[in-house]
């Protein structure tokens, strides 16, 4: 029997029953991650495959695969052996269209929420502890502010991504933020969002040094000079919509880099042209699910977290779609 399994970007196979055998028990097949092979009638989650007859049957390799050793590797190796690159995967999932359901997304985050409730609240919690530890002292703040929030929001979100997928979660799972193979470009898209939202506030440190206008003298100012601050405050806000946009149209960046391994120009570049098919639609689920997160911070804000991610998942985790004789693709 040939087996076929989902990583990244990337469809692996084809795989031998013993080779298959081997990745099962060495942990890279874990109980959430797509597989297919002949008789299963679309993607499957391993936990979900029933076990293979015992004679193999007969029939073919999927078409589009290669009649070679499987794929465990490089994206070179990947490109040989007519595997998808992810330079392939961006090109193919940006032709896609996709449909954004905010109570199914909502839906599926209360459902994780509910039977991940303590692993979540508790992740989110270290996580935002540390973040705000950080803050509390001259210069790490700037430093977390700068490279080190996107890696760890990386380990958050791949504490979610498991947890939706099915796959086990220990603590160092927090950590995947800080793997060689993504660390860099976590930081240079931290570093990049960093610079160029402050660059939009550049017209507020204007103001402030014309008007002599500080947070520490705000209140007397407000009592002296109330034009000023109403300016200053007319300014901040204008200065914060494309702020926000920044933001908003770089949400899915830091999973693409985590999950798929993409660069970080990549994947902000990905993720704009992604959220910009759909810009309404979703920003509604961010704002809904946001409001619900913000009603009881630490304890809610996972739903907000798993709400976003799963779009993420209908969005960016779909296998190369499938014809006659091979792995089709997944019902998103």
């Amino acid at each position: 029997m040939n087996w076929f399994y989902v990583d990244g970007p990337r469809r692996v196979g084809p795989l031998s029953d013993s080779e298959w055998a081997d990745l099962v028990r060495s942990g890279k097949i874990q109980p959430g991650t797509l597989v297919w092979h002949e008789g299963l009638p679309t993607w499957t989650p391993h936990a979900q495959v029933p076990p293979p007859p015992p004679a193999e049957p007969e029939g073919g390799i999927p078409a589009q695969q290669p009649d070679s050793e499987p794929v465990h590797g490089d994206d070179d190796s990947a490109a040989d052996a007519g595997e998808e690159t992810p330079a392939a995967w961006t090109q193919r999932i940006l032709t896609q269209d996709f449909k954004v359901s905010i109570r199914s997304c909502l839906a599926r985050a209360w459902d994780l929420f509910r039977a991940h409730f303590w692993m979540l609240v508790g992740s989110t919690f270290l996580t935002t502890a540390v973040m705000m530890i950080c803050l509390w002292f001259p210069g790490l703040d700037l430093l977390m502010q700068m490279a080190l929030q996107g890696v760890l929001f990386a380990g958050l979100f791949n504490v979610y991504l498991r947890l939706m997928r099915g796959e086990p979660v220990v603590t160092a799972d927090l950590l995947a933020g800080f793997d060689g193979r993504i660390f860099r470009q976590l930081i240079l898209k931290t570093l990049v969002t960093f610079l160029l939202s402050s660059a939009c506030f550049l017209p507020t440190v204007l103001v402030s040094m014309n008007t002599g206008l500080t947070m520490e003298n705000m209140e007397s100012k407000i009592a002296t000079d109330p034009g000023s601050v109403m300016l200053f405050l007319i300014v901040f806000l204008i200065c914060s919509m494309p702020a926000v946009l920044l933001s908003f149209i770089w949400m899915f960046a830091t999973p693409l880099i985590l999950d798929k391994g993409l660069t970080f120009w990549q994947a902000m570049n990905l993720s704009r042209r992604k959220v910009m098919r759909h810009p309404w639609k979703v920003s509604l689920l961010a704002i809904v699910a946001g409001i619900i997160g913000v009603v009881g911070l630490i304890f809610t804000a996972p739903l907000y977290i798993a709400a976003t991610l799963y779009l993420y998942e209908d969005i960016f985790t779909q296998p190369p779609p499938g014809d006659e004789g091979k792995p089709p693709a997944v019902e998103s």
